[in-house]
């Protein structure tokens, strides 16, 4: 056995034992340059891993391989970037993390504490990790405001309340990254990379703009590009563009958030597509065959159940994310009280397909006129009060875009008159793609 793994087991060891007690290690001086800090922190490489991915300069530590790759699928599969983008993000995060991938990284060395569980198994929010003002945390480092709601620090911290989950889950810094990107940073950043093909230039833009490190010199800029440049190359092949691009895979991206040596999921399940059509829940095959409170979507029928027309109810648990079955526009959305209906939110497919999403216990997640990609989040899965009082699930059906520009008010019987779409017939292939779970 090496002297590195050998040291990397005494590191997981300790931090079982207590959490206070750190191995030590020097970090990348980039990472020293870029925060204008002094650092030590934790060997994070508690966890084992593989990857299908090789290359020179990978991290070795499965934890960081495998959050490395799921931060290129996200900004890639999720959010339709290039590439090119993805990796030039990626490295800023590299350098912001240092070379760790860890989103529970904290500036001047250490982990923050996973939050604890409540009683009934979610996230006690009394004990979700607050941000230090002036002190670094997390994949970005974000620096300034503690828990203050107009801050960075602060938006972050009240974003993990909002959606019940720890602050140092990996999905959910992801999303704030990309709230923040397409809000303050849109014009500066985002709209700059997101079709880039040079990972060099797009690292560059990235860095100045949206992480803004004290030191900017042409030194520093040129090694964040060259972890660009080298990510870019060692996946390139591996995983496919998003802009634009139908991606016709199945994936899980999972949050491995360390300092306990355990791993979470954001999200858990995976994403199914067939002939260019997304399921529209981010799941397993097990948790749909499962169902909710003694309920089944029909999983194999070619035709409409649980509905006299064509519409399906897929019976899922509260907080099952819904996601985009085609990249389309935002035309509504329920803004005001989510109370029995549940919120909705209706999408016109760029297929010219209007594609509507009910029962969400909470308003979706995305805005009306905004261009979704498919596989993209927009909302969840509400519970029994926000689904009429019946079994928890998604309510979805589709129009043709051509002769309906809204989705019509009605229900059960009342639909009957309108031109709804067998949705089963895409539901069934694209179900057949997700996760055996």
């Amino acid at each position: 056995m090496s002297k590195k793994r050998c040291l990397s087991i005494l590191c997981c060891i300790a931090l079982l034992v207590s959490q206070s007690a750190q191995a030590v290690r020097a970090y990348d001086v980039k990472f020293f340059s870029g925060n204008d800090i002094l650092f030590s922190g934790p060997d994070t490489s508690c966890a084992g891993g593989s990857s299908t991915t090789s290359g020179s300069d990978l991290p070795e530590d499965g934890t960081a391989k495998q959050n490395l790759e799921s931060i290129l699928k996200y900004f890639t599969e999720q959010r339709g970037l290039t590439l090119a983008a993805a990796a030039g993000i990626t490295a800023n995060i590299k350098t912001e993390s240092a070379s760790t991938y860890n989103p529970a990284i904290i500036q001047g060395g250490g982990l923050a504490p996973a939050a604890k569980t409540d009683s009934s198994g979610g996230v006690d929010l009394d004990t979700i990790f607050k941000p230090v003002d002036k002190q670094g945390f997390g994949l970005s480092q974000w620096t300034y405001g503690g828990t203050s709601p107009a801050s960075r620090q602060g938006g972050l911290y009240t974003l993990a309340k909002s959606q019940k989950k720890d602050i140092i889950d990996l999905g959910l810094q992801l999303d704030y990254i990309w709230k923040e990107l397409t809000t303050s940073y849109k014009t500066s950043t985002l709209d700059r990379i997101k079709d880039m093909t040079d990972p060099r230039e797009a690292t560059k833009i990235y860095m100045i703009n949206y992480e803004g490190p004290l030191d900017k010199s042409e030194a520093a800029q040129n090694g964040r590009a060259d972890d660009g440049e080298e990510i870019y190359n060692n996946y390139k092949g591996v995983i496919s563009d998003g802009s634009g691009a139908t991606i016709n895979t199945t994936s899980s991206i999972s949050s491995v958030t360390g300092g306990d040596c355990t791993s979470t999921s954001s999200g858990a399940g995976g994403i199914g597509v067939a002939d260019g059509f997304t399921f529209p829940l981010k799941t397993t095959q097990a948790a749909i065959k499962k169902g909710t409170d003694g309920l089944v979507w029909c999983t194999t029928d070619q035709s409409s159940c649980h509905h006299d027309y064509n519409a399906a109810d897929i019976f899922s648990e509260t907080g099952t994310l819904i996601i985009a079955a085609k990249s389309g526009r935002v035309v509504s959305k329920t803004t005001d009280s989510c109370d029995y209906y549940g919120c909705n939110v209706t999408i016109m497919g760029d297929d010219n397909v209007l594609y509507y999403y009910t029962h969400m216990s909470k308003q979706a997640v995305v805005e009306v006129e905004a261009k979704v990609q498919a596989g993209q989040t927009i909302g969840s899965v509400g519970t029994n009060a926000t689904a009429m009082n019946t079994a928890r699930h998604l309510h979805f059906d589709m129009l043709p875009g051509k002769t309906y520009k809204f989705r019509p008010g009605c229900s059960s019987a009342e639909c009957k008159v309108y031109p709804f779409i067998n949705v089963q017939q895409y539901l069934v292939p694209a179900f057949q793609q997700l996760p055996k779970g």
